[in-house]
């Protein structure tokens, strides 16, 4: 299933993709959109995915890969980087990880299924 989103993903040039990994092994990746404001002035970066390995955690590489996404943000010219965390309980990991690097909570999200 990932490899059909992905080649869906893949030839849209507002999307990015990155990858981490340790020797051959995919350990991590995080997803992204360039995205224009209604707001404001500017484009902004979505974090659309970020996933480490559940047994590589707390290793620096969802701090990396931040890290990259902020570097590519910077790249093309974004003004801010916006993500959705879940307010769910097993979610507040999450929440305290983007805290420590710098990022504050904003908003609640929606979703409505159709």
């Amino acid at each position: 299933e990932m490899l059909t989103r992905f080649r869906n993903i893949q030839s849209h040039t507002d999307f990015k993709t990155f990858v981490a990994m340790i020797d051959t092994q995919v350990v991590g990746m995080i997803g992204l959109t360039r995205n224009y404001s209604y707001e404001e002035n500017g484009i902004y970066v979505r974090v659309i995915a970020l996933v480490t390995s559940y047994k590589l955690r707390q290793n620096g590489i969802g701090k990396r890969l931040m890290q990259v996404a902020e570097d590519w943000a910077k790249e093309i010219g974004a003004n801010k980087i916006l993500l959705n965390c879940g307010n769910r309980e097993e979610r507040k990991v999450a929440h305290s990880f983007y805290k420590k690097i710098g990022y504050e909570i904003r908003s609640s999200g929606f979703l409505k299924r159709i």
